[in-house]
């Protein structure tokens, strides 16, 4: 499981482009979204590799 945790430079509208950027890279995981005060301040990408015995790589 890989973490990438990121502090939007410029609040909630930044932090949806990158966001938005980031899912095609994600096969797997989730995304947590950190706010304060009704703004995005921190976001937190989890990657996740599955492995399926006895089946391809395209399993799921």
């Amino acid at each position: 499981m890989a973490i990438r945790s990121l502090t939007p430079p410029h609040g909630t509208e930044e932090a949806l482009r990158q966001i938005r950027q980031s899912l095609p890279e994600i096969r797997f995981g989730s995304v947590e979204l950190t706010i304060h005060d009704g703004r995005i301040v921190q976001v937190e990408f989890k990657r996740k590799q599955r492995f399926a015995e006895g089946r391809g790589q395209n399993a799921y």
